[in-house]
């Protein structure tokens, strides 16, 4: 099981680029993201999203449904070409910290009624 947080970030009226997440809020939380899905280019690279304001970090979200993937490639406004299921989440953050990347996984992001970005943040996945 990974710790994640809740945190809070802003959108644009466009959706894109999203601006930059608040602070961390909520509480701490397990949250296994094993059978969770991810957006994935044709050649199986995860699709990663810029969020403004962020500097040079990379957010690659999962997510625990097919529809809250749909939705939250369409708040993205990115595209894709596969769905690819997590189907053991250590050897899947194992991966990630292979990258040279800063990468940084966030579960079924979302936009508020208030119009803020929300999402849990996997602690400690890069």
């Amino acid at each position: 099981m990974s710790a994640q947080e809740e945190a809070d970030g802003q959108t644009d009226g466009a959706n894109v680029p999203i601006k930059p997440p608040a602070p961390l809020t909520g509480t701490l939380i397990n949250l296994d993201i094993t059978g969770c899905l991810f957006p994935a280019h044709g050649d199986r690279r995860p699709v990663l999203l810029q969020i403004e304001g962020a500097g040079d970090d990379l957010f690659l979200p999962v997510f625990s449904t097919t529809e809250k993937l749909v939705d939250g490639m369409q708040l993205a406004a990115t595209s894709y070409s596969r769905i690819i299921q997590i189907t053991n989440e250590r050897a899947f953050l194992d991966s990630l910290e292979e990258s040279t990347l800063k990468l940084r996984v966030i579960v079924d992001p979302y936009k508020h009624e208030s119009g803020t970005l929300r999402f849990r943040e996997v602690i400690g996945a890069s």
